[in-house]
């Protein structure tokens, strides 16, 4: 149930800076801003949270678009080469 309601402090913070991000690790430092909006999962900052608990949603905050296009151009160049390559596994 704390997870559900971190996933959408998480949401939130995608929302607000998923353009540019925060900075890979900052994700960290920024988050407990958007934790204080939800009482349920701040508990008077006696919790920290670290991560998100969803890479889904922390490697767009942290790395926003153009981090995450460099990202996926990456994974693509290596799927790309090893299918022309075809090399056994």
């Amino acid at each position: 149930m704390k997870r559900s309601k971190a996933y959408r402090a998480a949401a939130e913070m995608l929302g607000d800076h998923g353009q540019r991000g925060v900075g890979a690790g900052s994700f960290r430092h920024l988050f407990p801003a958007y934790v204080k909006k939800h009482p349920e999962i701040y508990q008077n900052g006696q919790i920290f949270w670290d991560h998100a608990h969803n890479d889904w949603l922390q490697i767009p905050i942290e790395l926003g678009l153009t981090g995450c296009l460099i990202l996926l151009s990456g994974a693509g160049f290596v799927i790309v080469f090893l299918w022309r390559h075809r090399r056994g596994w």
